[in-house]
Parts: C-alpha cells; sequence; structure tokens
C-alpha cells in the first residue's frame, strides 16, 4: 500500500469536503434558502460525515492504525483546506455574484435581535454597525479561516476519539 504525505492526503479530502459543502451551498443559494437556520443546522451532520471519511482515510493510508494526535492534525488540516474552498466560494458570491447578499444578511441579523426583548432600537443599530465594519473582503477572509480551524480543531477533537487506533507493534511511552 503506498503511503501518501499527510499534506497530500488532507488537501484531497479537504478539496473534497470543501467542493461538497460549496455545492450543497449553492443549492440552498438557488432554492433561495442562503439564511435558512434549518438549512444551515442540516451543514453540520455533513460536514461530521466528510471529516469523519477524511480522518479514516488517512487511518487507511497509515496502514489501518493512527494515534489521536495524527487523527487530530488530519481532521484540522481538512478542515482548513475544506475552509479554503468554501472561503474562496463565499466571498465570490458575496462580493461578485450576489452582493444584496450581504444586505439580506443584515436583514436577518436586524431581525433576530430585534426579537430580543432586551435590545433597544440604539442597540440593535450599534450591533449592525460593528457587524457591517467586519464584513470587508480581508476581514471576512480571516475570520472564515480561522473559524475552519478552530471548528475543525473542536470537531477533529472529538472524532479522533472513535477513529484512532494504536498499532500494537509501537510500544507507547
Amino acid at each position: 500500500m503506498q503511503k501518501n504525505s499527510v499534506f497530500a492526503d488532507t488537501m484531497m479530502t479537504g478539496f473534497v469536503n470543501g467542493a461538497v459543502m460549496v455545492s450543497y451551498n449553492l443549492i440552498l443559494y438557488v432554492l433561495g434558502f442562503t439564511f435558512n437556520k434549518f438549512a444551515g443546522f442540516v451543514a453540520y451532520p455533513l460536514m461530521i460525515g466528510l471529516l469523519t471519511w477524511g480522518m479514516f482515510y488517512r487511518r487507511t493510508q497509515l496502514g489501518g492504525y493512527i494515534t489521536y494526535g495524527q487523527s487530530l492534525i488530519t481532521g484540522v488540516m481538512i478542515s482548513v483546506y475544506g475552509g479554503m474552498i468554501v472561503t474562496l466560494y463565499t466571498v465570490v458570491l458575496f462580493f461578485f455574484i450576489d452582493p444584496q447578499l450581504f444586505e439580506q444578511f443584515f436583514k436577518v441579523q436586524e431581525a433576530e435581535l430585534l426579537k430580543n426583548p432586551q435590545m433597544t432600537d440604539e442597540m440593535v443599530d450599534q450591533a449592525i454597525s460593528m457587524m457591517r465594519k467586519f464584513m470587508s473582503k480581508e476581514s471576512f477572509i480571516g475570520i472564515s479561516l480561522v473559524s475552519s480551524a478552530i471548528f475543525g480543531l473542536i470537531l477533529s477533537a472529538i472524532i479522533s476519539i472513535f477513529v484512532k487506533k494504536n498499532d500494537p507493534n509501537v510500544i507507547a511511552y
């Protein structure tokens, strides 16, 4: 069995992960469900499944064994590569294809904030103003990539518990 480097395996599975998530988001966009909460929640099991698949794939590439640390690193790298693809898609969609999505996003956020009886109109306006400041291309890309890494770390830490399989021929210290 040919063993690929961690970079080759995670890049391939990360790009598959990103392509599937972009496809899912494109379907939501075409159907008009870009900001639908339920559709957003459906993405989580999809992400977990894709990440788990990538981690098991890496374990197979390593001869059927993978330590917790190797699995964790694999999951984070897959998440970062997948996050790059999704971030690129989102930037192209929001900044070039349909810039009006930003206004829709802010309207949805404003409606959510107004549901809170403790929020005054002034507080809502301040919150929306802060959101607008963080929605430049540069900050959006940075926040998106960091979020992918952190979310990937959290998911990978949990999934790695189930994916790890120590080689009985290796003495652990």
